[in-house]
């Protein structure tokens, strides 16, 4: 039926593929990214794009690796030979730009400030556009490796600097591998071959062992790193007629058989994997990654395609390793390789070379000396990989090698040791919490059987006060309406003898004020600066009428002014209407400065919440809403009547009497309240002649005379200390 076709089929490689960048990018989940990469792999081993994600991935779980989280070169090893196999069937790196941005890119920018998505777009860069020989690239992609060697140095750069802190040092130690395998050239330093006994029965297969010397010349000349690479090629070689014969360089017949050969291997291959693509399918539970995987089904499936996941495998390791079995490369660091110098050099001196040859080559290029040292004592370990579920043979030094795995083992120990004492003190922490719990739980009882005790206890209470409050209160109300009854006799008797008090009390006020007039109250006595003089004030009010008295300790003298009803009114009108006019020059301004800042509001539509939200604002800036300082004065505010006088009040001239026993009674000087000039008025006045230079030519000899006299006596006045004579 068309289910079981649908089971049957393919999974699609860009499914895999999407699901695998969108768990690596977005969600860093890089164990559930890392099965999705495998499963396409599985159907799709000739896939650069495959390829290349499960290069990138290893790239950046190599240093912490597993449940332990330790590093793990190997990783990084056969992570390097993925590269190598993706570059080699992609030449043109075309295959993974829409991946790129779609997912390392977007990554990046949804999140800038996260120095993980920076590393992941970084080691991208190296892996899909690098190369470990540049020298070997066209114009065209020379170009685009520069270019992606500049993005990745900076992202790498960026992202140390966001992890300053250093939540994530696995960021560094990327950086430094790319740094050292992208960007440094080797240089083949020693060659040697030599023959290991792993093949058939013990039989010994003869290998060419490299060492490469590597120099990492990015950063200043103090941080030089320098170190030793060593590869082992295997010589292939055929037995015929008793003789062996070497395959290095066979001729044309034989490179087209074995070219021919391949191919049919290949497309065999090929098609038993695509024929047996349902097996592997159940084999892995129909690939749902995303739930648990079901071991039980897979363990009824694994018997039946046993045969077909063997060969499976066979053709994958001839697509990955081709015909070199040494799936990894040995790389002896600036350290290590430096502390074998001294046995590197005792040894060239014991083979018969010159000391001194011996100590100048070490003085002018010792990697050369320990390579040549390196190269006779490598060796070829054969491990088990737990991935691959078969063994591999693999490279190694062994007094590196041993110094390296027992620095891991104690890496494995103290983490083990710290996840001992992780759990105990978790156990002892959760045994102290479950007890604090108990006690706090009990101790919640007794207080609430406690509550609901005194709960009860207070009810008993109140019930027993209510019932004596029943009991006085009956007892009280006796008492109190029997002395009610005398209060309501005496209250009678007590507004009688007051209301009489009251009525003779008006009716002896109101035939004074017919005698004598209004009362007269003294309503302000305080100092006070007047036209710039200052003077203890004292006002007297008679109704709407003003008497001003101002004492001037400077002039000693003594200043009047009247403010009579009719004044008094006009200055209250003038005043008004200036308020008035505020009121409106400030209502327009701030109609001006709320229509620009808000555009369509209207105070009048304001509701009830509105309101007390405004009034509570401005209550807190310490202003009541209510109160207007321009609101309008009324005859009967005498206060503010006051105020509004005071402000008004100018110290001036007087108008020139009749007599001098006249003018003496007004003094030298007046108080006046004008309405319109306020207390600003001053000047001449209209009597005044003295300075004006208003004189008639009959008059001009007598009036120089007196103006003469005049000056003559205030000079003498001022002289003594006498008071100054205005006339």
């Amino acid at each position: 039926g068309d289910g079981e076709e649908d089971d049957d089929a393919m999974p699609e490689e860009d499914d895999l593929l999407e699901a695998a960048l969108c768990l690596m990018c977005v969600s860093g989940d890089l164990e559930n990214a890392r099965l999705y990469i495998r499963d396409a792999l599985r159907f799709y081993p000739e896939s650069p794009r495959a390829l290349f994600s499960y290069a990138i991935l290893l790239h950046l779980v190599w240093d912490c690796y597993g449940f332990l989280k330790v590093p793990r070169p190997d990783i990084l090893d056969e992570a390097l030979e993925i590269v190598l196999k993706a570059w080699e069937l992609d030449p043109e790196r075309t295959s993974y730009t829409d991946l790129e941005v779609a997912y390392f890119q977007n990554a990046r920018r949804m999140r800038p400030t996260d120095p993980k998505k920076l590393c992941n777009q970084a080691v991208m860069l190296h892996v899909v556009y690098g190369s470990f020989n540049p020298k070997e690239l066209t114009k065209k992609r020379l170009v685009t490796y520069w270019d992606s060697n500049r993005r990745a140095e900076n992202l790498f750069a960026r992202s140390i600097e966001i992890d300053y802190s250093c939540q994530h040092p696995q960021i560094r130690s990327i950086a430094k591998v790319f740094r050292s395998l992208y960007k440094t050239p080797r240089v083949l330093t020693a060659t040697k071959s030599k023959a290991f006994p792993i093949g058939e029965g013990g039989k010994k297969v003869l290998f060419d062992i490299e060492v490469y010397k590597c120099v990492d010349r990015d950063g200043p000349e103090v941080d030089q790193r320098m170190k030793l690479v060593c590869a082992a090629r295997e010589r292939p070689e055929k037995q015929q007629g008793g003789s062996k014969i070497s395959l290095e360089e066979p001729d044309e017949e034989n490179k087209q058989n074995a070219k021919h050969k391949m191919s049919v291997f290949k497309k065999a291959a090929k098609g038993q994997i695509v024929a047996k693509a349902m097996k592997v399918e159940k084999l892995e539970n129909i690939f749902k990654i995303k739930e648990t995987r079901k071991k039980g089904i897979a363990e009824t499936t694994k018997n039946e395609t046993h045969a077909d996941l063997e060969r499976y495998r066979a053709h994958l390791r001839i697509l990955n390793l081709k015909v070199n079995p040494v799936s990894r490369e040995f790389v002896i660091h600036e350290a290590e390789w430096k502390s074998m110098l001294e046995a590197a050099v005792e040894m060239e001196k014991r083979d018969g070379r010159p000391g001194v040859a011996v100590d100048r080559d070490a003085k002018n290029d010792p990697m050369k000396i320990v390579a040549r040292f390196v190269s006779s004592r490598l060796c070829i370990k054969s491990v088990f990989d737990t991935v691959e579920n078969e063994r591999q043979r693999v490279l190694v030094l062994p007094q590196i090698q041993g110094i390296r795995d027992r620095a891991v083992a104690e890496m494995v120990e103290e983490y083990a040791a710290r996840r001992l004492q992780r759990i105990f003190r978790g156990f002892q922490g959760r045994a102290q919490m479950k007890r604090m719990l108990f006690r706090v739980k009990e101790k919640e009882k007794q207080v609430q059987k406690l509550t609901i005790k005194r709960k009860k206890m207070a009810e008993r209470r109140e019930y027993r006060a209510f019932c004596a409050c029943l009991v006085q209160a009956r007892f009280k109300g006796i008492v109190w309406r029997r002395r009610l009854a005398k209060m309501q006799a005496a209250s009678v008797v007590i507004q009688t003898v007051y209301r009489g008090y009251a009525t003779r009390s008006k009716l002896k006020e109101a035939q004074r004020k017919m005698l004598e007039g209004a009362k007269v109250d003294v309503v302000y006595k305080r100092g006070m600066v007047v036209s710039g003089c200052h003077l203890f004030l004292s006002v007297k009010r008679c109704g709407l009428s003003w008497k001003f008295i101002g004492r001037s300790e400077h002039h000693m003298d003594t200043f009047y002014g009247y403010v009579y009803r009719e004044q008094t009114l006009e200055v209250l009108k003038e005043h008004n209407r200036k308020c008035r006019i505020e009121k409106e020059k400030l209502k327009e301004e701030h109609a001006r400065q709320l229509k620009i800042q808000y555009e369509g509001w209207d105070e009048s539509k304001e509701s009830v919440e509105q309101q007390e939200i405004h009034m509570m604002q401005d209550f807190m800036k310490g202003t009541k809403r209510d109160e207007d300082p321009l609101a309008e004065i009324k005859p009967w505010q005498y206060d503010k009547v006051l105020q509004v006088l005071l402000k008004n009040l100018a110290l001036v001239d007087p108008i020139k009497a009749c007599s001098f026993d006249l003018q003496k009674l007004e003094g030298k000087m007046i108080l006046i309240c004008n309405p319109v000039l306020g207390k600003d008025a001053g000047g001449h006045g209209i009597l005044k002649f003295a300075g004006q230079r208003r004189i008639l030519n009959d008059q001009r000899k007598a009036i120089t005379r007196y103006d003469k006299n005049l000056k003559k006596k205030r000079m003498q006045q001022e002289s003594l200390g006498l008071p100054l004579e205005l006339y």
